[in-house]
């Protein structure tokens, strides 16, 4: 969605359509959660990007979304790697429906904290 000079929005066919918000809704990357939540936000974000676009949108909204991250305070190295990363999936398969399997495994639930390491 693009807000128009005129007021309008304008609406393009294979693009990403969001809100218009004033910021992002990304997580702040300086959080307490686990060091691997902030480089798998920007890959699932760019692999949304891939399988969303056509293939001429796609290196704009990428681009796009690098410049996001970063204003949020990601690191420039992470949100290459990882968009590089999503890059290197075909859209074709990402568009390909996957079965899941059945998943019996009993989730442990515990509360996040960087002290835990020290454990």
């Amino acid at each position: 969605m693009y807000k128009s000079p005129k007021g309008t929005i304008d609406l393009k066919p294979n693009s990403i359509q969001s809100q218009l918000t004033p910021t992002p809704i990304f997580y702040p990357h300086p959080q307490c959660h686990p060091k691997h939540t902030f480089t798998c936000i920007p890959y699932s974000q760019a692999l949304r990007v891939i399988r969303n676009c056509s293939e001429e949108n796609t290196s704009h909204h990428l681009s796009e979304l690098n410049k996001q991250f970063i204003r949020r305070g990601y690191s420039s190295h992470v949100v290459k790697e990882q968009i590089h990363n999503a890059q290197q999936l075909s859209r074709d398969d990402l568009l390909t429906y996957k079965q899941k399997e059945n998943n019996t495994r009993v989730p442990l639930v515990i509360t996040y904290s960087p002290i835990l390491y020290s454990i």
